[in-house]
This record gives structure tokens, C-alpha cells and sequence, in this order.
């Protein structure tokens, strides 16, 4: 498969270096280490840097970066959000990528678009929901938790998931309601890094100097956020006995802003256990991995985690671990730490009594290690291939057998009586073959519509249609249509090859002069230019035509013509091409028409429905001077064509 990765996860300024970032940085650097089958494309929006140096990958990877500005201004800019879909729309189709994988989908200063994926398949890595969890914690602002919503929307709304653990994973089952099917526990790996070596006396004082370590200690690596339950971790401390805490200090090692550490060591101070708590605030990872392997314990009583990093860190440092009993600590660590409930107080500080005073931390030391051995990111490589391997078996074995789905664009009553009366056979002839949605702006106006069978365009997702039909003339009416053809590639099936009337209609609506603006750059740079090149107005919309579809429906030679003239890659099929005889054209179309569905109906996928669209469109609707009667074509189509 063609596998394109987006590496916000990866190098995105607000995430590389940390967690996430680490985590992307391991999991890629193996996966390619290993994966030689699949092609991979790596899409760098932030710093041009050497990829191939960094992740040491082989010839089936490719990188491609795009300068996005100053501090990448074009990508965290909303005012540029379309130049930014538009970037990658272009990379899906340039590529022909089969699947894209983004690495991470809550950055706060940046949201993915689902249309501009529309011809691909999507995988997200979820590290957890969190937030979703706990609302009230985290989602009271009214921008944040719409925000946070939005990007729950598009993990819904992907085709597969990658899940850290498998608590991420029943989290999005059950808050969610994502089918299980659909997500995939890849796990987690811990650097090599992390493992238990001697320290030598210079380097121990030298590291209890500069942080004012005097006696053993218990290790705690938290954070800011109110899930790492520090406070809780501090009043339990207190409760111990007091010979306890003389003999063990509790560290805690995680950066802060002053602000909050020094409310931890106000809350230490007030249960009097102020010159026993330490803060460490950053360390190196050399420090870090020196300060696991002196610790008497790690206690990490944390509310909830997507995995728990710390804990596998710990034990292959060989330290003993308390930790939590819930989500994905409970999940790592039982059989081989001292779980606790992270909302009881008094369990957490029983616990810590009973490990300070164990004389059997040895056999929890082993255990430690043995758990730890099962989390490596050569496990996590091969579960993310493995994904990849049934991803592309399903794709070749998948038939479908359900009807395809269509959306159809059309306007309202124009009062043209043949292209009402085209759009209206269209429709009632094609739902008995095919499941189709009508979309318009204007629902009382459409009369030669089914009600249950018509909804408001605003309500239109790309993802639950196959194809997009849009049958578009020169009229006010059709004006709707040109931003959805502009984000929505499909069919368009245009009874006029300009539009100089839509084009000009939504020019008149906008509401004030900077959505003017924003619409002249966004969909005319035909009406942008034409004061240079002298353009009309009356000739506004071809170039839009052709730029925006995928397959061009027309109904005459003369327009075919001049497209092919301008795009020869484009897709026009004619059901009369080749007919001269005028008296043959309706029994010779209608012969084709049946044929086509007769030999190929039974024939599973898209290119067959396109087919029967685009004959159906030309057939039924064509206006040429030699169809002097167009009621005797459609009741002719109707006979012979759709008589089963």
C-alpha cells in the first residue's frame, strides 16, 4: 500500500520532544527498520530537516517537505486553513495513497478537515480521550471543549484507529460507541535507554547535591495536570508513620510553572512534611534514568492514564512501582506492582507502608522486569504492520454488497422546463437502481421531489457516499453548489459549459467585503483576473468546471470538445458519440444504455456506477436539435431500460 504519514506528531512545535513525540520518533524508527513492503510518505510541514538521517529508513520511504511560513504561520493560521487542505488534498492524489495515518489529531492550534480525505483511507493514533472523560475538569470553556469536540468528530468519523493500550481502546468503545473492529491495540515501547545500571558514588553525590537529596527516597514523575493526583500523593506521604517519612524523602520529578509548584509545596508545608518533599522540576533523561535507579520506590498513583509511561520506565530500571489499579495502570501493572485506588487517600498511604516495609520488593523487582520485557517497540512495529497487512487484505477481499450510496446536488425549481424535467427523471429512474441523497439549499422549491428522500445541504458528509453528482446549469439557483464542488470532487453534470450567473449570484450575497474577498480568492481567480485579461463575465466557470471534477457529464459534442481541448485527462462519456444517422439515435442509445446494464450491472465497484450515471445523464437528457421530442426519449428509456 501507499501509506501516507502526516508528522505533526512527530515534529509539531507544541509536542516534539515529549511524550507524543518520543512515541511517534520510537514506533517510526522501528516500523521502518522492518517494514520493506509497503510504500511510505512523509508529509513534513514543519522544519526542513533530514528525515532519512533521523529515522534511518530504507528506499520505500519518501519525505516531502512544505515550507508553511514563519513560526508556520500558513499552518496554525486559520485564515489559511483552506491552503492548508488544499496541500494536503493534492498530496493524497499525487501520491495515490491508499491509507493516511496522522500521528496525532489534538493539536489545539490546528484541525483536520475529513473532506479533504475523501479519496483515501484514514488511520489516527489515539493516545486517550481524557478530556472527554472528564468534562468538567477539562471542558468547561466553551471554545475548548468545542474545539475538543470537533476533534472527537474526526476520530469518529475515520475509517481505523490505533489505540496505545487497551484501556485507550475500551474508552473509545464505550464512549464513544466506535465499533470494536475498528480499533487496534498497538501498544507501547520503552526505550532501551531505561534499564538498571550501576552508579557510581561521584555521580549519586553529585545528583543528591544538586537536588538536595539526603536520605532514600520514594520517586514520584507526575506533572501539572490534576490526573497525576500529586496532592494526593503528598497528603498520603503525610499520613505515613514518622519514622517512615525520616527515613525516605518523597521526590518528585516533572517540570512545573512556579505558580503550581509552589501551591505542591504550600499543601506540603501545611501538613508539615515541607522539608521532606522535594522538586526537582526538568531533569535530563540521563537524570531521570540515574534517579529511577537510586529510588527505594516509584509511586505514580495517577487518576488516569492512556498507557503510563513511568511505570514500564521504572521497572526497567528495577525499581519496585505503586501505582494505580484503574485504566491502563491497572492494565500494565497488576500481578507486578502495588495498586492502590488513586481517589483513596487512605489506600494510598496503607500501600506505601506496606512497600516501605516489605522485605519481598525483590520478587517485585523481577516481576517489574518481566512485565517491562513485554513492552517494546519492536512489538509495537510488528502490531502496526500487522494492521497494514489486514488493512490491505480487507481492501482486496471487500465486495460490496449493499448499493452504492450517491449524493445528488440540485437546485431548486428553475423554471426550465427541460432541465426540471431532466433533473426529476433522473432521479425517480436512477433510485431504483441506485441509494441516492438529494442535496439542496431550498427545500420548498423542489417539487419534483420525494420529501424523505431531500435534505438541506448543510447536512451533506462526504464520507456516507460512494459518488457526488452535481447537476448544475446557468442559473441563480445553482450558485450553492460551488463551494461543495470546490471541497467535494465528483461528478458534475453541467447543462451549460459557463456559469457566468452562479458565479456572479454568490459574488452578490456575500455579506460584507471581507467574505467578498475571501470568495474572489477561494473560487474565482477567473473573476480575480478578469480585469487584466479582460475576461466577460458572461464566459466565468469553465476553467472551474474542468479544475473541480472528476468526471464531466455534457450534453453536446461542441462542449466535449472544447473540455478535451482544455483538459485531455478528464473523463466525458457520450452515448451518442458515433451516431450519425438522426433516425437511429433514441433505439441505438437506449440498445447501449441496456446493454451496458445487462453485461456489467452483476459487476461489483464504482467504475460501473459511474458508467451507468454518465449513460443515464446523456441519454435521458441530451438536448441536441436532433431529439426534437425529449418526452419520447424518456418514455422510451422508461420502457426498455428500467422495465426489471
Amino acid at each position: 500500500m501507499n501509506i501516507a504519514i502526516d508528522l505533526g506528531g512527530l515534529l509539531a512545535p507544541p509536542i516534539r520532544n515529549r511524550g507524543i513525540g518520543n512515541y511517534v520518533f520510537d514506533q517510526l524508527k522501528e516500523l521502518f527498520q522492518q517494514d520493506v513492503h509497503n510504500n511510505y510518505y512523509l508529509l513534513n510541514l514543519f522544519e526542513d530537516i533530514d528525515l532519512k538521517q533521523l529515522l534511518e529508513y530504507g528506499d520505500n520511504v519518501k519525505s516531502f517537505y512544505f515550507y508553511t511560513g514563519e513560526n508556520n504561520e500558513l499552518y496554525y493560521n486559520k485564515s489559511y486553513k483552506d491552503v492548508m487542505n488544499n496541500i494536503y488534498f493534492n498530496f493524497i492524489r499525487e501520491n495515490n495513497i491508499d491509507l493516511f495515518w496522522l500521528t496525532y489529531t489534538f493539536n489545539p492550534l490546528f484541525e483536520y478537515d475529513s473532506k479533504v480525505f475523501k479519496e483515501t483511507k484514514v488511520i489516527v493514533t489515539v493516545y486517550d480521550i481524557i478530556p472527554y472523560i472528564f468534562q468538567k475538569e477539562y471542558l468547561m470553556d466553551k471554545n475548548v471543549r468545542k474545539w475538543f469536540i470537533k476533534c472527537i468528530e474526526f476520530i469518529e468519523q475515520s475509517d481505523y484507529l490505533f489505540a496505545i493500550s487497551e484501556s485507550v481502546k475500551r474508552d473509545l468503545i464505550e464512549y464513544l460507541q466506535i465499533e470494536e473492529c475498528v480499533i487496534s491495540n498497538i501498544s507501547t515501547g520503552v526505550s532501551d535507554k531505561f534499564k538498571k545500571i550501576p552508579i557510581l558514588e561521584n555521580d549519586k553525590m553529585k545528583l543528591y547535591t544538586q537536588y538536595g537529596i539526603k536520605d532514600e527516597y520514594i520517586m514520584c514523575t507526575g506533572g501539572e495536570d490534576f490526573r497525576k493526583n500529586i496532592d494526593g500523593l503528598i497528603i498520603a506521604y503525610s499520613k505515613l508513620p514518622k519514622e517512615l517519612i525520616n527515613k525516605f524523602q518523597l521526590v518528585i520529578v516533572c517540570k512545573m510553572s512556579p505558580h503550581i509548584m509552589e501551591a505542591h509545596q504550600t499543601l506540603a508545608i501545611s501538613k508539615n512534611v515541607g522539608h521532606r518533599v522535594i522538586f526537582t522540576n526538568f531533569v535530563t533523561e540521563e537524570e531521570l534514568i540515574l534517579l529511577y535507579n537510586g529510588a527505594k520506590i516509584m509511586a505514580f498513583p495517577s487518576k488516569y492514564e492512556g498507557f503510563g509511561l513511568p511505570v514500564i520506565e521504572a521497572m526497567k530500571c528495577g525499581t519496585p512501582v505503586l501505582t494505580s489499579q484503574n485504566s491502563s495502570l491497572g492494565e500494565i501493572a497488576e500481578g507486578a506492582a502495588f495498586l492502590v485506588d488513586p481517589f483513596d487517600i487512605t489506600v494510598i498511604e496503607s500501600k506505601l507502608e506496606e512497600a516501605l516495609n516489605s522485605d519481598d520488593l525483590a520478587k517485585y523487582v523481577d516481576l517489574g522486569f518481566a512485565r517491562a520485557s513485554q513492552y517494546t517497540w519492536k512489538r509495537t512495529a510488528e502490531l502496526t504492520k500487522q494492521v497494514f497487512c489486514k488493512i490491505e487484505s480487507e481492501e482486496k477481499q471487500t465486495i460490496k454488497l449493499t448499493r452504492d450510496s450517491i449524493a445528488i446536488f440540485l437546485p431548486g425549481t428553475t423554471k426550465n422546463v427541460l432541465f426540471d424535467e431532466y433533473v426529476s427523471y433522473i432521479i425517480k429512474e436512477s433510485n431504483k437502481k441506485n441509494n441516492i441523497q438529494i442535496f439542496t439549499d431550498n427545500l420548498g422549491c423542489t417539487e419534483y421531489i420525494d420529501e424523505k428522500r431531500i435534505k438541506n445541504c448543510s447536512e451533506f458528509y462526504p464520507a456516507n457516499f460512494d459518488k457526488i453528482i452535481y447537476i448544475i446549469a446557468n442559473h441563480k439557483e445553482c450558485a450553492f453548489m460551488l463551494p461543495y464542488i470546490y471541497y467535494y470532487r465528483g461528478f458534475i453534470d453541467t447543462h451549460d459549459l459557463y456559469l457566468p450567473i452562479p458565479y456572479l449570484q454568490i459574488i452578490k450575497e456575500a455579506k460584507d467585503e471581507l467574505e467578498l474577498d475571501e470568495l474572489k480568492n477561494r473560487f474565482f481567480k477567473e473573476y480575480i483576473s478578469s480585469s487584466y485579461n479582460k475576461i466577460p463575465p458572461y464566459l466565468f466557470g469553465k476553467n472551474f468546471v474542468t479544475e473541480y471534477s472528476d468526471v464531466i457529464i455534457v450534453h453536446n459534442n461542441l462542449n466535449k470538445k472544447e473540455i478535451l481541448q482544455q483538459s485531455i485527462h478528464k473523463t466525458i462519456v457520450n452515448i451518442l458519440e458515433g451516431i450519425s444517422d438522426s433516425s437511429c439515435i433514441i433505439e441505438d442509445s437506449s440498445i447501449r444504455l441496456v446493454n451496458l446494464v445487462n453485461e456489467e450491472f452483476n459487476i461489483v465497484g464504482n467504475d460501473v456506477i459511474e458508467k451507468i450515471i454518465n449513460f443515464l445523464g446523456n441519454n435521458t437528457s441530451v438536448r441536441y436539435e436532433e431529439l426534437l421530442n425529449l418526452s419520447k426519449t424518456v418514455a422510451y428509456a422508461k420502457r426498455y431500460c428500467f422495465k426489471n
